[in-house]
């Protein structure tokens, strides 16, 4: 099937006059030249072509301005300083990615008790550095937990750490065991004004890493014509792998990797996720220089709408399923 499709486009190309080919490659060379020099972004060119759906338009909203419908909806970073905590509320269920270092336990537990969240169905954590799940014990302590994600890691690849052995116990005592991220299961988490929403697990792959980062649970999350792509900590020799594994991560909207690292978000993983709209989780003047002017700069070459934490504090993205709506908290 695939060679007849290249025989087909051969046979049209070969019938086009040759001035209006060199005119199409030419179109193609400016218009790569513009993106490369962020003059224009790929997602403006789509919608100046009308390649995307008017639906997958990102605009920013106020509260007020957000329809009934998105309100079901919800994913938050939580500003954590430097570390990561995404919050999902998906009707009835919410779901925890992350949570930050253990002094920021008191603002997660605030976001928390502003939205009346009780319980957590799910949480998952991404990786075993103490900015991703420091605080892990105190959150299962208090809100305990469904199900609790984490990587197959080997044990000597897990750093020593007070927090991740109270992480343990805490899970212990709850009588919660922990299960392995398998990419490819998905988890259907619920489904809202008639549309699922599921949570599907890409990453990580079946292999060692030499880099604890690259054992990141990367997960898909998905809700109508809206998804979201969360990839932890995951360096760019690890979002290669993914990419390498076929998986669909041709999203709306990404949780940038790594706070932003140079060493993340390279070009060939953008290239397939293509976002509309990126969020940033990095804490303000903090010493790793996060985010990186080189990563940022990828970035803006598919969107100019890209929130961090350390500017705006806690970043709220509704959707009724089919848009999404940005609520900057501070």
């Amino acid at each position: 099937m695939k060679k007849a499709k290249e025989g087909s486009v051969k046979k049209v190309l070969n019938a086009l006059p040759k001035i209006l080919l060199v005119g199409i490659f030419a179109v193609g060379i400016l218009l790569a030249a513009l993106v490369e020099a962020n003059v224009v972004t790929v997602r403006q060119i789509e919608q100046f072509f009308n390649l995307i759906d008017e639906n997958e338009s990102i605009p920013a909203s106020t509260v007020e301005e957000l329809p009934e419908k998105a309100l079901s909806f919800c994913v938050t970073a939580v500003d954590v300083g430097q570390g990561d905590c995404i919050i999902i509320e998906a009707g009835e269920k919410t779901v925890m990615i992350d949570c930050g270092e253990y002094e920021h336990f008191a603002d997660v537990d605030d976001f928390m008790h502003y939205r009346s969240i009780t319980s957590l169905d799910m949480i998952i954590v991404t990786h075993q550095h103490t900015d991703h799940m420091g605080g892990m014990s105190e959150v299962i302590d208090k809100y305990g937990a469904g199900r609790i994600i984490v990587p197959d890691v080997p044990d000597d690849m897990i750093p020593p750490s007070k927090a991740y052995e109270r992480f343990l116990m805490s899970a212990q005592d709850k009588g919660i065991r922990l299960t392995p991220a398998v990419a490819g299961y998905v988890y259907k988490l619920t489904e809202i004004n008639g549309l699922p929403v599921t949570m599907s697990v890409l990453y990580p792959l079946p292999g060692e890493h030499d880099d604890l980062n690259d054992y990141s649970v990367c997960t898909r999350l998905d809700y109508g014509n809206i998804s979201w792509l969360f990839t932890g900590d995951l360096t760019e020799k690890g979002e290669e792998l993914l990419v390498r594994s076929g998986a669909d991560i041709d999203v709306s909207a990404l949780k940038v990797g790594h706070h932003g690292s140079s060493g993340s978000s390279g070009r060939l993983f953008l290239s397939r996720v293509s976002p509309s709209l990126a969020v940033i989780s990095c804490g303000k003047d903090n010493d790793y220089g996060h985010p990186s002017e080189e990563a940022l700069k990828r970035i803006s070459r598919y969107t100019d709408r890209i929130y961090r934490t350390d500017e705006y504090g806690d970043i709220s993205v509704y959707s009724d399923g089919k848009k999404l709506y940005v609520k900057k908290e501070k």
